[in-house]
């Protein structure tokens, strides 16, 4: 049996932004901040694109996808997170945020207060493992208020 409804959000209490869970500049270690040579990488990586491409075999095809949003924008919840998260190499995909000390990546610390993990919460293995586990976690706040709902409506 499948049953189906329509749904609306009620919810009226405080909403966590992604500048809401960044760490202070001064705990995060230089190697998150974006350098100046790999600036305009990045601007092409998040930035729109229509180009002709030449496949591996020689076929030229027109390639073409939309701006990302760069920096990310701390005053709205963040997008989520992808497995790619780690690395200092340039992508379209990791979040890039601004702060008073210039561009930056995400910290691990960051990844899981995103997923609402506690902090340190895959600390012991490197840093581009943490960001994986991130993006391959559950959002745990999310799961937890599930589940709970779930329990109540369950013993009723």
């Amino acid at each position: 049996e499948v049953f189906t409804d329509n749904f609306a959000a009620d919810y009226d209490g405080e909403f966590k932004t992604l500048g809401s869970i960044l760490q202070d500049d001064s705990e995060v270690p230089n190697e998150f901040f974006i350098s100046s040579s790999d600036l305009e990488k990045w601007k092409y990586l998040k930035g729109a694109k229509k180009e002709l491409r030449i496949a591996a075999n020689g076929h030229e095809y027109h390639y073409a996808e939309g701006p990302v949003t760069f920096p990310d924008n701390k005053e709205t919840a963040s997008r989520t997170i992808i497995t790619g998260e780690g690395g200092k190499s340039p992508s379209r995909f990791k979040h890039v945020v601004e702060t008073n000390s210039g561009l930056r990546r995400l910290t691990p610390i960051e990844l899981e207060r995103l997923n609402m993990f506690d902090d340190n919460h895959t600390q012991g293995v490197l840093d581009t493992k943490r960001a994986f586990f991130m993006g391959n976690a559950l959002v745990v706040g999310v799961v937890t208020k599930l589940g709970k709902e779930l329990l109540t409506f369950h013993k009723k």
